[in-house]
C-alpha cells in the first residue's frame, strides 16, 4: 500500500471481518475499491457523478451522520442539492455507517420517504 492509500484508508480489521482481512487479496481487494470510488467522484464531463446525480427522477434519501469522519458534512449537502428531489436526515450522533449505528432512525426516514413517494 502506497503512502496516499495508508493516509486514506482505515486498519482493514475495522472494515472486515477477520476471516475477510486473512484472505490473501484483501487488501487488493480493498485498495482498487478505494481507487475506483476515488476515481468515480472526479469522473468530468456527461460521466461526473455530480451530473448524473440531476437526472436521477426516484426520491433519494441520504443519511448523514454528524461524526462521520469520511465525508464531510459540506459534501452530504452538496450530494443533496444536486438530486432534483432529496431528503438529508442529519443524525447527531451517528458516524459513517448510520444505518449500522443507528438502525431504527434511518428505517424511520425510509418509511418517510416511502410514505411520501
Amino acid at each position: 500500500m502506497d503512502s496516499a492509500e495508508q493516509q486514506i484508508l482505515p486498519e482493514p480489521a475495522a472494515l472486515a471481518p477477520p476471516r475477510t482481512v486473512e484472505l490473501p487479496y484483501a487488501m487488493r481487494a480493498l485498495a482498487g475499491s478505494a481507487r475506483g470510488i476515488v476515481s468515480a467522484c472526479t469522473e468530468r464531463g456527461d460521466q461526473a457523478l455530480w451530473r448524473q446525480a440531476a437526472r436521477v427522477e426516484a426520491p433519494v434519501l441520504l443519511v448523514y451522520g454528524l461524526r462521520d469522519k469520511l465525508v464531510p458534512y459540506r459534501s452530504a449537502r452538496r450530494a443533496c442539492a444536486a438530486f432534483a428531489d432529496s431528503r438529508l436526515p442529519v443524525l447527531p450522533e451517528s458516524g459513517h455507517v448510520a444505518m449500522t449505528e443507528h438502525p431504527d432512525a434511518v428505517a424511520r426516514a425510509v418509511r418517510e420517504l416511502l410514505r411520501r413517494a
